[in-house]
């Protein structure tokens, strides 16, 4: 996953209002349509931010890294460590796609290929963690890899 919803161009140019103007013009609404509308306000902007798309690239290249750092033979601390990297990258991409989602509402979302790129990615990652914490549940410890699982079965 990565920098999808705004790399291809439908936020970057687009002008967003500071917080507190956008606050302003739901005042007059009910407080449970405000607060939702405020709420997402906030997520659009946070993960419209630079800042947030730089972290996510770094996340990319980490984890491109660690799946680089798989082979046959390693020992058996270096694959336990690259099994919990691999946890934690698909928390952070499952993160910042809830976060889009919530920040772009789901059509704008679906609409990005980037981001539909993005969701396959996250789908097969969790498939992958679900399935080895049942194997592992189950006493048989079998790993698989998402990208991988299809070519070396």
């Amino acid at each position: 996953t990565g920098t999808s919803a705004f790399s291809s161009g439908s936020l970057s140019h687009e002008c967003l209002l500071a917080i507190e103007e956008f606050d302003e013009t739901v005042q007059d609404k009910p407080w449970y349509k405000r607060w939702p509308m405020m709420f997402q306000y906030r997520v659009r902007v946070l993960v419209g931010n630079s800042w947030f798309n730089n972290i996510l690239l770094l996340a990319i290249l980490l984890n491109t890294v660690t799946l680089a750092m798989v082979y046959e033979g390693m020992s058996t601390q270096l694959d336990d460590a690259l099994h919990q990297a691999n946890y934690v990258f698909t928390f952070l991409f499952t993160a910042e796609m809830v976060l889009k989602i919530i920040g772009l509402g789901l059509w704008r979302y679906i609409t990005d290929p980037w981001s539909l790129f993005d969701a396959a990615v996250v789908a097969f990652s969790l498939v992958e963690v679900v399935t080895e914490l049942m194997a592992k549940s189950a006493g048989a410890g079998g790993r698989m890899t998402a990208l991988r699982w299809g070519f070396c079965g």
